[in-house]
């Protein structure tokens, strides 16, 4: 392994994953059981899967679907809405790209996610990014990446490293992290990603003026991310 151990905490939705039309497809499939099993309107169907959002809010369970299914009273059918729709994963533009280059970097990666483990393992398996990585998941650690406490969680491998690198497109994921340990270089890609909540919906950007003063680079796209790493791999 390089002297300068690198060690890289990444996101996947909206970092490797472009998962838009992937999780309007879960959530569809869900929604549509709900109304067969319970013999209701789609509308009235939807109307449960906002409910259980709301009670979910603020808690890790937000993410996970057969939570709300237990919520609303059906039969966890996660799995088999995640199969039917994996031929819609893809990856974000240049994804591969800096995924292979960290490996070629001899990179520690480690996987930072809200999702369920086991979530994020199918999505990396059916990406072809599969494999031994570790993976810290809100399910879990019971918190989500907004809060410093899920960082803490992660403060003891984070010090291992001689060049610390977050990568996340959710910006108060980011500063949950600086708030925890110094000596990170944080890197934002401004992307957005589909939110749990309802189908055809986008999770509105990252408010990146919130990253203005504090260090972090804000990138659009996955060339300029790597060119930064490059550039903390020659220092």
């Amino acid at each position: 392994m390089k002297k300068n151990k690198l060690l890289v905490f990444l996101d996947v939705d909206g970092v490797l994953l472009d998962n838009y039309y992937f999780e309007e497809a879960v959530t569809n499939f869900i929604i549509e059981y709900i109304a067969r099993s319970k013999s209701i309107s789609s509308v009235e169907a939807l109307e449960l899967w906002r409910r259980s959002l709301i009670k979910e809010k603020l808690s890790s369970k937000w993410y996970d679907y057969d939570q709300h299914c237990s919520n609303i009273g059906i039969d966890p059918i996660t799995i088999k809405a995640h199969e039917s729709a994996k031929r819609k994963l893809r990856l974000v533009p240049g994804a591969r790209q800096t995924w292979n280059f960290l490996r070629e970097l001899v990179a520690n990666i480690y996987i930072t996610s809200n999702a369920c483990r086991w979530v994020v393992e199918f999505k990396l398996d059916n990406l072809g990014l599969g494999g031994y990585v570790d993976i810290f998941s809100s399910q879990h650690i019971s918190i989500t990446k907004n809060d410093p406490n899920f960082w803490l969680q992660v403060k003891p491998i984070i010090t291992k490293g001689n060049t610390k690198i977050v990568m996340d497109n959710v910006i108060e994921n980011i500063l949950g992290a600086t708030q925890v340990t110094d000596n990170l270089t944080c890197i934002f890609l401004d992307r957005p990603e589909h939110s749990v909540s309802l189908p055809k919906e986008i999770r509105p950007l990252s408010n990146y003026k919130k990253a203005r003063g504090t260090g972090i680079h804000i990138v659009y796209n996955h060339v300029q991310l790597r060119k930064i790493v490059a550039e903390l791999m020659r220092d």
